[in-house]
This record gives structure tokens, sequence and C-alpha cells, in this order.
């Protein structure tokens, strides 16, 4: 699972959102990559969209050094980050 953090665009990180991450992990028995993408107001649109894709391709690049099977990746986020 690519997992994007909610905040509006503006606040959360990694850390933020480690929780539900783990959460992820634990119950759903998934690998989970959470991406760090660049925030408002430093950046504007599309910054955070292109994060979000570079993200995700990375996840397929790499998944299985990653231990996941590149066939079965999907998203998730919680608010701005479920609009990326």
């Amino acid at each position: 699972v690519v997992y994007f953090h909610g905040g509006g665009f503006v606040v959360g990180d990694l850390d933020t959102h480690d929780a539900p991450c783990r959460f992820l992990c634990k119950h759903a028995d998934v690998h989970v990559l959470s991406i760090d993408y660049r925030l408002s107001p430093e950046l504007t649109f599309p910054t955070a969209v292109e994060d979000a894709l570079e993200g995700f391709r990375f996840a397929v690049e790499h998944a299985a050094e990653l231990g996941a099977d590149p066939a079965r990746i999907g998203v998730c986020g919680d608010s701005a980050g479920g609009n990326l």
C-alpha cells in the first residue's frame, strides 16, 4: 500500500501518520510505503501531485526489493492524502 498522509497539503508528515501506517501493516497484513510529499505554502500545486506520482512509481519499480508484489500495489490516504 502506498500511503499519503493528510493535513490539508499544509501540515503532516511521516511521523504524524506513523500510527495509521503501522495499524495497516499489522491488521491488514500488508507492506506500507508512506510518501513524504512536499507541502504548501512553500511549494504550490502541482508539487504534491508530482511527488505522489513519483512515490507510486518508486513503489512499483522497487516493490520486489521491498518485499512486496509489484502486481498488487494499492494506494490510500486520509484527507488531503486521499485526494492524491
